[in-house]
């Protein structure tokens, strides 16, 4: 089909397309009108080049509906989606502002405040997303839309995906490589762990204007994803304080259990370090401990009873007087003195006594409870002990109930072959036969193989895919051999299409084993037929394997039977046996089918008679009350080239 004119498109009779206002790889972003609201909206439409892609449609149309259910101030609102002809339409909330990246590619590092403030507004919207069990996948400062208030939306939910499909491992490996996560890249399961770590390198490169890991290629990054720990940001600006760093180096730990357990959890400690509630921060703490010293009383000396005597004598007092009041005083001090300190050697023969009666008393009491301790626990060790049958030569599962009826495990440590014991039996025991053993105890035995043999048997390989194949042969004592691959029409790419030998047959131990591998099913690429005549074209597209069904257009410029277009483009890659649309020039006066779906059936009837078209009615049942009298579908398809005496059929809802 030929290309669509995007601008100025009117869409469900409400929406009307301006200009584009971004491109991106599989869908482009146009500036619209509500007509009837008069407002803004954008208006996010699939690449035209996809149209027959189903793998992407898929996904643009599991991201409208995953915006349809999300509710939140900070991810991007959903008007309406759907489908007209083969185009795919996604109608959302438009945003005056910029992303995320290009504020960052143009002032360098933000403020703390700004990133902590952005950083928040995220958080809400991934709690909003994880709470519906919903995770992003490809959060990155692209897909970050902040408004001139600072507001922010998050957007591009196209490769979300919810949590209870993680069955299994992520078998694709999908998003930007510079903020993917480690064990997104090793195809784990993911959880909403995996969106904090891509938070993490969203802060770092807010923080620091650069991003913590780079490299010439996206496997260089990977694998520093994977292997090496990022410079704590305030390495690079100094002024980054290190509880912000604490913050994003716990984001970015490679083991999720290792890191914020839940976005509620990162946005408490962000909003702790805005408030300045440092001893909120979920860190582990060191705290001083503060010790107090304890002044005991000094007891005072001669000089200082020398100051206090030359203090209390009166000037006018004779020099005998002085020295008899002076002897007196000294001579009554020191022997008060005297008497403190006798006291005090008392006190402390005393306490040191007290201690050293303790300290016998208390070694004399260990001893008796740790030898009265012993004694129990010897024996109720001894009421515990259970002797160990002899194992050898018995049947594997007998060994079992034996052990269980003593209570004691058993454990097959290893399976070797043995020519005098029979497969399943027992060749050896640990502990040995008669030993004493508690209760409970697990016995580790290794068990016959049998007597091993020079053959084998091949397995059948068809059907496995190359690691569970290689496996498979290990188990019998065989190799790989020569791998070869081809293109398959039945089989996944590396799924084993043929062996040699043949499965079932006897090879010798450590014979190797030939595989086909397949290449999956082989794509071909549309050749350029445009002005070809119709025969050669049809010639050289059915040469190839594909599928050719022709619509006209007039034209009075070239021969007729010409090849105007050809659809998917040339030059795309298709699969064997795919349908090719040959559009072929003609001299027929051709009309382009109106789109009358929506409209009422009088005003449909109408649009048909101004264009001299012939119609067919038929009813339909119908769900809503809105939709009745209305059409709801029409065959041609709007934009369908018919002739003058092609008669439309309108369904029409009852």
């Amino acid at each position: 089909m030929l290309k669509y004119n995007i601008i100025n498109l009117i869409i469900n009779n409400k929406y009307k397309i301006i200009q584009k206002i971004a491109a991106g790889g599989m869908a482009d972003v146009f500036l619209g009108i509500d007509i009837k609201e008069n407002k803004k909206v954008a208006i996010k439409i699939l690449n035209e080049r996809y149209f027959l892609n189903k793998s992407f449609i898929a996904r643009f149309i599991k991201e409208a509906q995953i915006l349809n259910q999300l509710k939140d101030k900070n991810i991007v609102s959903i008007y309406e989606w759907g489908q007209i002809n083969e185009l795919y339409f996604i109608v959302m909330e438009y945003i005056s502002g910029k992303t995320l990246k290009e504020i960052i590619e143009a002032k360098g590092n933000l403020s703390i405040e700004i990133t902590t403030l952005y950083a928040v507004q995220i958080c809400n919207a991934l709690a909003a997303a994880h709470n519906k069990g919903l995770i992003h996948r490809d959060i990155k400062p692209q897909n970050i839309i902040i408004d001139n208030d600072n507001n922010l939306k998050v957007t591009d939910f196209g490769i979300a995906k919810f949590t209870s499909e993680d069955a299994t491992k992520t078998i694709n490996v999908i998003g930007s490589a510079q903020y993917i996560s480690p064990e997104h890249l090793q195809g784990k399961v993911l959880d909403a762990r995996s969106d904090i770590y891509s938070l993490g390198i969203v802060l770092y490169e807010m923080l620091t204007g650069d991003l913590p890991f780079r490299g010439s290629s996206p496997i260089d990054i990977s694998l520093k994803h994977l292997n090496e720990n990022p410079q704590p940001p305030s390495l690079i600006i100094q002024k980054i304080p290190k509880n912000l760093d604490k913050i994003v180096l716990k984001c970015l730990e490679k083991d999720p259990k290792n890191r914020y357990q839940s976005v509620e959890e990162l946005k408490k400690d962000l909003d702790n370090l805005l408030n300045k509630n440092f001893l909120e921060l979920d860190f582990k703490k060191d705290y001083k401990k503060n010790t107090k010293k304890i002044n005991f009383m000094k007891i005072p000396n001669q000089k200082s009873i020398n100051y206090v005597i030359d203090n209390i004598i009166s000037e006018n007092q004779s020099k005998n007087q002085f020295n008899i009041l002076n002897l007196k005083i000294k001579n009554s001090t020191v022997s008060d003195y005297n008497f403190y300190t006798k006291f005090k050697k008392v006190y402390n023969y005393l306490i040191l006594a007290l201690l050293f009666i303790f300290f016998i008393s208390f070694t004399i009491f260990l001893t008796l409870f740790l030898n009265i301790k012993k004694d129990y626990e010897n024996y109720k060790s001894l009421s515990q002990l259970v002797y160990v049958p002899n194992l050898i030569n018995t049947e594997i599962n007998s060994a079992t109930q034996i052990l269980s009826n003593i209570n004691l495990n058993i454990k097959v440590a290893e399976e070797v072959f043995d020519k005098d014991i029979p497969k399943n039996f027992i060749v050896q025991q640990q502990p040995v036969y008669n030993s004493q053993v508690i209760k409970n105890s697990t016995i580790v035995v290794k068990i016959s193989k049998g007597e091993q043999k020079d053959t084998t048997e091949i397995p059948n390989l068809v059907g496995l895919n190359f690691k569970d194949a290689k496996e498979k042969l290990f188990a019998f004592n065989l190799d790989i051999g020569d791998i070869s691959e081809e293109y398959n029409d039945y089989f996944d790419k590396n799924i084993i299409i043929s062996q040699y030998p043949k499965p079932s047959l006897e090879a010798k131990i450590n014979s190797k084993i030939n595989l086909t591998l397949s290449k999956g099913q082989e794509l071909i690429t549309i050749p350029d037929v445009k002005n070809y005549n119709y025969i050669d074209a049809k010639m050289n597209i059915e040469a190839l394997g594909l599928k050719i069904i022709t619509k006209k257009i007039t034209n009075y410029n070239l021969p007729v039977g010409t090849v105007l277009a050809i659809e998917p483009f040339e030059g795309s890659n298709v699969e064997k046996n795919s349908i090719v649309t040959l559009y072929i020039s003609t001299l027929e006066k051709l009309l382009q089918t109106p789109n009358l779906k929506g409209l009422d059936i009088n005003k449909a009837i109408e649009t048909l008679s101004e264009l001299h078209l012939d119609y067919d009615i038929s009813y339909v049942n119908v769900y809503y009350s809105v939709q009745k009298n209305t059409v709801i579908d029409q065959i041609p398809e709007p934009g369908f080239q018919i002739q003058f005496n092609e008669k439309i059929i309108l369904f029409i809802g009852k």
